[in-house]
């Protein structure tokens, strides 16, 4: 390690005067309860521990349990605490806590975005189960209607008179455009599909999510890359608000 980069580490160790702190507290940050605003506190967060840089080539050759051994005993110390601890050692705890954050806070991120996708879902399926609540006062009129009609139509008696007594039941009810409208409504939601209702929990989020992706480094985890072209797709047009986006394939292009 050259001067600079260890001076730039001490650096860390030193009180700022106007918030009464240093910087290697900051090495320290526990991760909060999973919301909105602590996701956008952490993403700040990492943020700055990227701007330390690439710690892992000056511990490459140090095993993986003794840089958590040392980073955990880094933690342990307040900053006049390393500072009595001499060179090159408190520059290799320093190393080993800077790495150690580094890693624990991404994985943090992670955990703190499945968290909050997860309640977006659990909050469109309730608003699923309370539109269907709402629907059951039409599923009983619509069927009640549809009684009626039948009780018309079993009557052969009235086989002169049917469809106008088919149709004053339908005008009581509002008609058959109204009736035609309640159907659809109800037919929406007979399903147990909530995804059109995502939008309305995830909109407040998509700001913070876009910063997620922006801040990690995703790679596929095999040789299927498609998922990480469609994150490529969606941060390429981060800043598109209308309705639909252009395709990222060439007209007439096959798709398999």
């Amino acid at each position: 390690m050259n001067p600079e980069f260890i001076q730039q580490l001490d650096d860390l160790l030193e009180i700022n005067a106007v918030e009464g702190f240093s910087l290697f507290n900051n090495l320290k940050k526990l991760p909060k309860k999973s919301t909105r605003n602590h996701l956008n506190d952490l993403l700040v967060h990492y943020t700055w521990l990227k701007t330390l840089g690439d710690i892992s080539p000056y511990l490459k050759l140090i095993n993986h349990s003794k840089i958590k051994k040392w980073g955990a005993i880094a933690k342990s110390l307040d900053a006049s605490e390393l500072k009595n601890i001499t060179q090159p050692k408190r520059a290799v705890f320093l190393l080993c806590l800077i790495n150690t954050s580094q890693v624990q806070t991404c994985d943090n991120l992670v955990i703190m975005f499945l968290k909050q996708m997860q309640k977006i879902h659990h909050q469109a399926k309730e608003e699923l189960q309370i539109i269907r609540n709402k629907l059951q006062q039409k599923i009983e009129t619509v069927v009640s209607i549809f009684s009626d009609v039948l009780q018309v139509l079993s009557d052969e008696s009235m086989e002169t008179q049917l469809m106008t007594q088919i149709y004053d039941i339908l005008k009581e009810n509002g008609g058959v455009e109204h009736l035609l409208n309640e159907c659809d409504a109800i037919n929406a939601y007979k399903e147990n599909n909530y995804l059109p209702l995502l939008w309305r929990f995830y909109k407040s989020h998509r700001s913070t999510f876009f910063r997620f992706i922006s801040a990690l480094h995703l790679k596929s985890s095999s040789t299927d890359q498609d998922l990480i072209k469609a994150l490529q797709f969606l941060k390429n047009n981060i800043h598109r608000r209308g309705k639909w986006l252009p395709s990222p394939y060439p007209r007439n292009a096959k798709i398999h």
